[in-house]
């Protein structure tokens, strides 16, 4: 329930209420169809009405009393999205809509009906600049150390209520990390495929491919860095991505006159027209140290290499750090003086064919092979294979 309030002296049926707070009020100007705080509401004009929530308190000294109306016919519904707006995202209604609104007062007068209609309120919303930023991975991205063209993902949502076009910068010299990445470029995700396409998606260039956005939509944006080299495993590198609309931005309230769409005036949001989010690179390094060992075992049940001894050879590769090796291979030549016994080779105590098939090993032109491919670190593994003393 709304009750109404006209200063008009010669409306009919007024309603003495005493007035003491209101949660929320909107003025509406009759001759400039204009959305107005009560606060700018003169008492005394005779066009400007003004609608108050109904939990308004009951209270307040006698010198308070203004006289109030109950307007049953009146049309409310062109300015209840303002009031209580609806959209969990975009600012409520679209920049530049419409509102007209036309009120009705019914009496009787010597018993017979009237209805009169006031004149028509026209309006147009302002448009609310506001911007979200966020980083779309869920954790530090993991880099070597050095490493070229690695990726940030963000995402730039427009919350306002109007097509709004936004700037992009970065900045990867934060303060309290262990290295500055080295910023190449600022990419759009093109194909809108949540991955970097270096290939498909474009390269931003600030003033010339600004993104524009309607209400509520989005935009993933990919930072793009060189990762520099020595730094240590576990090492931090951060970056920061802003998103500020061009339209202009500042402090919430901040007006632009017919900045707008379609020439409304655009007003700065409680985000301040502006965002920014930060991201991570860590350094996962993986680093690999080899040790062979040999065990040897002779005819008489001792350990010497005499004629017809069998050797046991173990190389155990101990991967250390947090990050992974790539296309790791091992080969053993076997020494001159001894024989490769064949189907001997073990990895991880699982036996491995002296063919080159599908498994990782191989004995080929006198040489043990083993591809280990990705190697996660920490991690150990051990290989085993078995010669003849000649």
């Amino acid at each position: 329930m709304f009750t109404l309030r006209t200063s008009t002296a010669s409306a009919p049926a007024t309603l003495g209420l005493p007035w003491h707070a209101c949660d929320k009020r909107i003025g509406l100007s009759l001759s400039t169809g204009r959305l107005l705080k009560t606060d700018s509401l003169n008492e005394s004009s005779s066009a400007s009405v003004f609608a108050c929530s109904a939990n308004a308190r009951r209270a307040g000294p006698a010198s308070s009393l203004f006289k109030f109306q109950r307007w049953p016919a009146l049309t409310l519904l062109a300015i209840l999205p303002w009031l209580f707006p609806l959209s969990a995202n975009a600012a409520g209604t679209r920049a530049s809509t419409p509102i007209n609104n036309t009120a009705t007062v019914n009496y009787t007068d010597g018993g017979i009906a009237h209805s009169q209609q006031s004149n028509q309120n026209i309006l147009r919303v302002d448009e609310l600049l506001g911007v979200t930023l966020v980083s779309n991975d869920a954790g530090n991205v993991l880099v070597l150390s050095p490493e070229n063209s690695r990726a940030l993902s963000f995402s730039v949502t427009n919350i306002g209520n109007g097509e709004e076009t936004f700037q992009l910068s970065a900045n990867t010299t934060i303060t309290g990390d262990q290295f500055d990445p080295q910023l190449q470029k600022l990419v759009l995700d093109s194909n809108n495929n949540g991955v970097y396409d270096p290939d498909t998606d474009a390269v931003y260039i600030p003033g010339s491919n600004d993104p524009l956005l309607s209400p509520d939509q989005s935009v993933r944006i990919f930072l793009i860095s060189n990762i520099p080299s020595g730094q240590a495993d576990g090492a931090i590198g951060s970056a920061t991505l802003q998103a500020t609309a061009v339209t202009g931005s500042g402090a919430p309230g901040t007006d632009f006159p017919g900045k707008g769409d379609n020439g409304v005036d655009a007003v700065v949001g409680v985000t301040g027209a502006s965002a920014q989010a930060p991201g991570n690179y860590q350094v996962s390094a993986a680093t690999l140290t080899l040790v062979k060992s040999q065990t040897i075992s002779d005819s008489s049940g001792g350990g010497q290499p005499t004629s017809g001894a069998t050797v046991t050879y173990t190389l155990t590769l101990q991967a250390s750090g947090s990050g992974r090796a790539y296309n790791v291979s091992i080969n053993d030549p076997v020494p001159l003086g001894v024989s490769y016994i064949a189907g001997s080779l073990r990895l991880d105590g699982v036996a491995l064919s002296d063919s080159a098939d599908a498994d990782a090993g191989q004995f080929s032109g006198n040489t043990v092979e083993v591809q280990l491919g990705q190697v996660q670190a920490p991690s150990t593994h051990t290989i085993v294979f078995q010669v003849t003393v000649n």
